[in-house]
């Protein structure tokens, strides 16, 4: 049987390269031919003499092997182990287009050259499989229920997976009918523009960061080694968390499936994101740089700078508007059907939050008769037991499509809850707002915590009548009989001035008194604390502890950083004027004068690392703070 087919395949190229004597007849070449006595003296001519010999005829027979390859090199760091499919986008199967990732990274996939439409690679974690997270510096399992995917127009002979190809094969999941390959270049080509606009195309293969190069690469300014930075400094954002890589594009899914970086999703807001829509950009910005620091040659260290994201545009809202039909749900959420006040907000086929004009007013009228007047708040006395001895101001705005209303409102003789305790603030806000449900994307931060005065920034979304709203809030404490006002000062007082200001906390007059603190060289500057750290209390250990230290090993404290750059432990603040050391700023410093002691907090970049406790005299270690 294994004659039969090579001699079949013999006849085919017969037919098309004229090259056999009886091209006219495919079959002859299975006749026995008959055997031509050397007595004729013939030697040559056209008709074989012999029949065929199998060794002949497999020198002769073309290589079995398929026509064409795929070389496919996935990043999240280099994986290792993992399987690869490659089938047509709709997922039927391409036979044999199937591999596993060795230790290179990169795997070479084989077909029959046969189909030239769109395809799809999935890369697929197996209990042996790994990859290595730049941001954690180590390989980790990619079990079987991590994988990414690239949607590509064409068999290309290479092809990149990485996480923004697995968010564009996302989008392509809402695709109807027919996936063509304009509809591939169109959601790729849009996932590139919002989160890598500098790169010709999220396909090209990224160079790969390993943990044998690690501390030897050197990445350049070309397209590949910039996309390898790109790719790193997202998994540095999510630094924090167990498995970096993975984390950052668990988030960034669920966040763009209302085709926004904003920290919603379709559902509403999201939590345990590690960037909101205010920080995503520095965060990005930031880890960038600590990713280039790292791994870029001394260009690409310089070129970082521009390497940005770009977040204006809807991803979706772009995918539609370059004709792609996606499923009529996700239509909706992009463009809801005016039957109701939110989509007459969004009137004329506007996007949510697009424009200004008549659409806007018409959300403006609907807000005013939902709440029963243009003028009125929705903040009242809460009909609870609140007395106590301090009298709390409120004071901000609220946003209803678009529209701001300020107000102010004293509530005397109330309780003042503790700032390290955000399930009581959360408590006293829904307390004390009235009309409103469904608080959602609550943030918290400390101002002040003195026996004084206790001040805390709030900002959450609610509904209101149906209406969804947005209120920027400031909840002041003062003991009863004090004057306060809405800046959240008291008196005189220029205590609360955030660092950097000419007087106060990060004064120079204030810096100077602090004495000496930059032990390691360089002058000490006035540092703001990054919203991160500030926006909850942090639950740290003691661990390291060295002789002399002010707390014993597995101590458990409650730190809290106050944007107006005080150090509170255990509600007690210990420091006021943080300071950063030689231009170093991933650490921020506070000098605790009263007990001599240091206090050193990294990372400012982007998330919290630790905190080194040291000595006043001379920086010495005394032991580090980490999360509990």
């Amino acid at each position: 049987m294994t004659l039969f087919r090579r001699l079949f395949i013999i006849a085919i190229l017969c037919v098309f390269a004229a090259g056999c004597s009886d091209s006219s007849s495919p079959n002859s070449v299975f006749e026995e031919p008959a055997v031509v006595p050397d007595t004729s003296g013939d030697s040559g001519g056209d008709e074989p003499e012999t029949p065929v010999d199998e060794s002949e005829s497999e020198e002769e027979a073309p290589a079995e092997e398929p026509m064409a390859t795929i070389l496919v090199t996935p990043s999240l760091g280099l994986i290792n182990g993992a399987e690869v499919s490659v089938t047509r986008a709709d997922g039927t199967a391409i036979e044999g287009a199937v591999g596993t990732l060795d230790t290179t990274g990169t795997v070479s996939i084989s077909h029959d050259g046969s189909y030239d439409g769109p395809i799809l690679v999935t890369i697929t974690g197996t209990e042996a499989a790994t990859y290595f997270d730049e941001a954690a510096g180590a390989n980790l399992p990619m079990g079987s229920d991590v994988t990414i995917r690239a949607f590509a127009p064409s068999p290309l002979t290479e092809i990149g997976v990485t996480i923004l190809t697995e968010l564009a094969a996302q989008v392509m999941d809402d695709v109807e009918g027919t996936i063509s390959a304009d509809t591939v270049n169109s959601v790729n080509n849009a996932v590139r523009e919002a989160l890598a606009p500098d790169l010709p195309d999220i396909l090209i293969p990224p160079a790969i960061v390993s943990e044998e190069n690690l501390t030897a690469q050197s990445l350049t300014t070309i397209d590949a080694d910039t996309y390898a930075l790109r790719l790193a400094a997202l998994a540095n954002i999510a630094a924090g968390d167990e498995a970096p890589a993975v984390s950052i594009l668990q988030q960034l899914a669920a966040d763009l499936e209302d085709g926004d970086i904003d920290g919603e999703g379709v559902v509403g807001p999201l939590s345990d994101l590690d960037y909101t829509a205010e920080t995503f950009e520095s965060l990005f910005a930031n880890a960038l740089n600590l990713a280039a620091s790292t791994l870029a040659d001394a260009d690409l260290v310089a070129a970082a700078g521009s390497l940005s994201v770009s977040l204006d545009a809807n991803v979706l809202e772009e995918v539609i508007a370059a004709g792609v039909g996606l499923a009529q749900a996700v239509v909706d959420l992009i463009n809801p059907p005016a039957d109701g006040a939110e989509s007459e907000g969004d009137s004329a086929g506007e996007g949510e939050g697009e424009g200004e004009g008549e659409g806007e007013s018409e959300g403006e009228t609907d807000s005013e008769d939902d709440s029963g007047g243009g003028n009125e708040t929705p903040i009242e006395v809460p009909d609870v037991d609140i007395s106590g001895n301090y009298d709390l101001t409120i004071s901000g705005e609220i946003i209803t499509f678009g529209i701001a209303t300020a107000f102010d409102l004293v509530i005397e003789n109330i309780i003042a809850p503790s700032p390290s305790d955000t399930a009581e603030i959360t408590q006293v806000i829904e307390d004390t707002v009235g009309g409103v449900s469904g608080i959602t994307n609550l943030q918290i931060t400390i101002i002040n915590n003195r026996e004084d005065r206790i001040t805390f920034d709030v900002s959450f979304t609610a509904q209101q009548s149906g209406v969804e709203v947005t209120m920027n809030l400031q909840y002041d404490y003062v003991p009863s009989g004090t004057s306060s006002d809405s800046s959240g000062d008291s008196g005189s007082s220029n205590e609360d001035l955030p660092a950097g200001s000419d007087s106060g906390t990060g004064s120079e007059e204030a810096i100077a008194a602090l004495g000496q603190v930059c032990f390691f060289g360089g002058e000490p500057e006035a540092v703001s604390i990054p919203s991160f750290l500030t926006a909850q209390t942090w639950e740290l250990r003691f661990t390291s502890a060295q002789p002399g230290a002010p707390y014993a090993e597995d101590d458990v404290h409650t730190f809290l950083f106050s944007s107006s750059g005080r150090l509170f432990v255990d509600d007690v603040e210990i420091a006021n004027t943080p300071v950063i050391c030689n231009g170093n700023e991933r650490e921020a410093i506070w000098k605790d004068t009263t007990n001599n002691l240091i206090y050193s907090v990294s990372d400012l970049t982007g998330s919290f690392n630790e905190v080194n406790v040291g000595r006043g005299d001379d920086g010495g270690f005394l032991g580090q703070f980490i999360e509990n």
